[in-house]
């Protein structure tokens, strides 16, 4: 099992077998869209030409189906919005009472992130009702 907990799905199973850097790449060129991974990659294939020869022939033996033609799959878009989302997720966990501690362990930031979320949260405040000063 893999450390890759902000990479999505298929991202993450990409990092644990042709590593990060192939991860990262297939995300910023080909998130957000499906895309052919063949039994077998050509030169001319974009998958060796964004991650190299020996990446490329990981995954594809690694997705390569019972079907002579490879695999399509839906590439996430990668790590972009993961500060988004443990913002978000920091909102939820510091609302059910875990300490800041707790919060940065679950979720893989740093403690003096959790401090700055929880700050900003204290200066937004509830915006239902105005601020007094």
């Amino acid at each position: 099992m893999s450390d890759y907990h902000y990479l999505h799905g298929i991202l993450r199973e990409i990092a644990d077998i042709a590593g990060l850097p192939a991860a990262l790449a297939i995300a910023h060129e080909k998130g957000g869209t499906r895309v052919h991974f063949p039994a077998r990659a050509g030169d001319a294939h974009w998958l060796p030409r964004l991650v190299g020869r020996e990446a490329a022939d990981k995954l594809c033996a690694h997705f390569r189906s019972t079907q002579a033609g490879g695999i399509y799959l839906l590439v996430p878009l990668g790590p972009k919005n993961f500060y988004a989302r443990a913002r978000r997720r920091c909102v939820e966990l510091t609302e059910a009472g875990k300490t800041r501690e707790e919060v940065a362990r679950e979720l893989g930031i740093h403690m003096r992130t959790v401090q700055r979320h929880r700050a900003r949260m204290r200066d937004e405040g509830d915006k239902r009702q105005p601020r007094l000063f």
